[in-house]
């Protein structure tokens, strides 16, 4: 049976889109949940819309493009997003998703998927809720150059200090919830960091999956404190979730909006979901053809999810994306949530991290009763989500060092886990 954190997680993704949204399989509460998807849109690339048209005519689902003016701006332009009214034959298969299934025994399977949901890392979500610590409390894998407690800023972000091993020069993208600004600001290793505000933080309140962005900001900053971060707000903060086209969208106009000041050496996703006959995501598929390939020398990382599952998570499991599993608190062995399996590529820490976080009150979700906790700008923090930073930083640091690209650094630091492999575990790094 499903546990109650992860019963609370998805109910509280349901409820936000009623009607919207539905779960595979539908007997997810007693049972394992796969995935959440938009009930009635299939998506496929616009070279089969006249091939999958044809079929879905035949099955009587009256399919039509989606007519909505903002949806019709929403994703890669090589995507179609198709209305269906599911046939009431279909209601003891699943809906939309038995539909797809006959569709892909017709044409093949993966050619027409749902519009999956995406959201920081699986269920339950995040693998713990931000715990409080002392006001006194240092980050997790502080940079051994960096001074919090000398106030002013860091000693080693001088705009005249040359190229080390500090992430200096390289530029990094994290696809999350936002920055908290004002946390941002009075946080040294986070001071230049950029980011679209959180807008789950405010007015003393943190509300659901606010500060997730910042937190993992600052992972990847107190490895690599010289690196150029942005933090962009893809995924809704209040649910932590956000549909695949749309954060594809969002991923492509930060592109395009950064490009003035920030080129993306790193694009570090913080999100996974298990995807409809393991075929991944068409919206992702599409953005890698349309804008990643043709990014030279662009590492991108992704969580493997905690679930606490071998079942492959996208989009870490594409061959183009370093995949990130947790450690454990003792940093030697998985962790038991981590999700794992040969697709993954290497584990590092993400279990009782500490870094910063916003100042406020956070209530619960996951505890029975719910508790109020009291935050002053950092937190302990688990997750595959933090775990992936984590890894951008190293890959940063390493780039810098070394004056090669971030894929070249991410693959040098790969070759290094792989050959030093701990028994048990696999592939290891720790900053």
């Amino acid at each position: 049976m499903a546990d109650a954190r992860e019963r609370t997680q998805v109910e509280l993704i349901l409820q936000d889109r009623e009607g919207q949204i539905a779960a595979h399989p539908e007997g997810w509460r007693d049972g394992t949940l796969s995935y959440l998807y938009r009930t009635d849109t299939i998506l496929i690339r616009a070279a089969d819309e006249g091939l999958v048209t044809a079929v879905l005519n035949e099955l009587q689902t009256r399919p039509r493009r989606e007519g909505s003016e903002d949806l019709d701006r929403v994703g890669p332009r090589d995507v179609v997003a198709l209305n269906v009214d599911v046939p009431g034959e279909y209601r003891e298969r699943g809906g939309l998703i038995g539909l797809l299934d006959d569709v892909g025994a017709r044409i093949g399977v993966g050619r027409a998927r749902p519009e999956h949901l995406l959201y920081v890392c699986g269920h339950p979500c995040p693998a713990t809720e931000p715990e409080e610590v002392s006001g006194r409390s240092q980050p997790t894998h502080q940079w051994p150059h960096h001074h919090p407690t000398h106030g002013g800023g860091c000693c080693c972000r001088r705009a005249d200090a040359g190229p080390g091993s500090d992430g200096w020069g390289v530029g990094m993208l994290i696809v999350d919830t936002g920055l908290d600004h004002p946390t941002a600001a009075s946080t040294p290793w986070l001071a230049d960091a950029t980011g679209d505000q959180d807008p789950a933080v405010g007015g003393g309140v943190i509300g659901a999956y606010g500060g997730h962005g910042t937190f993992a900001a600052g992972c990847a900053r107190v490895i690599a404190p010289r690196a150029d971060v942005h933090v962009s707000d893809a995924l809704i903060p209040a649910i932590g979730a956000e549909f695949e086209r749309v954060v594809a969208r969002k991923i492509a106009e930060a592109l395009d909006d950064l490009v003035d000041r920030l080129t993306p050496d790193i694009l570090v996703y913080t999100f996974a979901t298990k995807t409809h006959r393991d075929a991944g995501l068409m919206a992702f598929d599409a953005l890698y053809d349309e804008r990643l390939s043709t990014m030279k020398g662009l590492a991108v990382l992704a969580p493997a999810g905690n679930d606490g599952w071998s079942e492959r998570m996208y989009p870490a499991a594409y061959p183009w994306v370093g995949s990130v599993g947790a450690l454990d608190a003792s940093g030697t062995g998985r962790a038991q949530y981590s999700n794992r399996g040969p697709w993954v590529d290497v584990w590092a820490p993400g279990t009782d991290l500490v870094n910063a976080f916003a100042s406020g009150t956070f209530t619960t979700t996951e505890t029975q009763p719910p508790e109020q906790r009291t935050f002053q700008g950092m937190a302990r923090w688990s997750g595959t989500s933090f775990a992936t930073p984590t890894v951008a930083g190293m890959v940063a640091a390493r780039a810098s060092a070394r004056s090669m690209s971030a894929a070249a650094a991410w693959q040098d630091l790969l070759a290094e886990a792989r050959a030093s492999a701990v028994p048990g575990t696999g592939p290891v790094l720790v900053p």
